[in-house]
């Protein structure tokens, strides 16, 4: 999520590919700009549509960083669109014990994720 130029539409289309896909272990990760990748170029060049939010190491992950966002889709409709695809995944597909598991799994990820979810919606000032 997060490739370039995406729109709302595209991850929409993502999302809805994964769902008919049903992997075992869906993964939605964010894009993240390393320096010295194209992305990192590209934002340098003012392409792709990307917005650097940080140059900071600790924002640099694909699941709960805060590294870039896009110039149509904020950082926080990017979060919420990548946490509510991997509930669709399962939950279109009836994997409800499945669902249980990779939360089970994953929970550190997960609360950190609904923290920042949450946190923006009660203090959309915030960025």
């Amino acid at each position: 999520m997060g490739q370039p130029n995406e729109t709302l539409k595209s991850l929409n289309e993502t999302v809805k590919f994964a769902i008919k896909i049903n992997p075992d272990i869906p993964i939605f990760g964010l894009m993240v700009p390393y320096p010295g990748t194209e992305v990192w170029n590209m934002i340098e060049k003012n392409e792709g549509g990307y917005k650097l939010l940080s140059t900071d190491w600790d924002s640099y992950n694909k699941q709960i960083g805060n590294a870039l966002e896009l110039k149509n889709i904020s950082r926080k409709q990017l979060e919420r669109i990548q946490f509510f695809a991997y509930i669709k995944v399962f939950l279109y597909n009836y994997r409800f014990f499945d669902l249980i598991k990779f939360c089970v799994k994953y929970r550190t990820e997960g609360f950190v994720s609904i923290t920042k979810i949450f946190t923006n919606f009660f203090n959309p000032l915030k960025n």
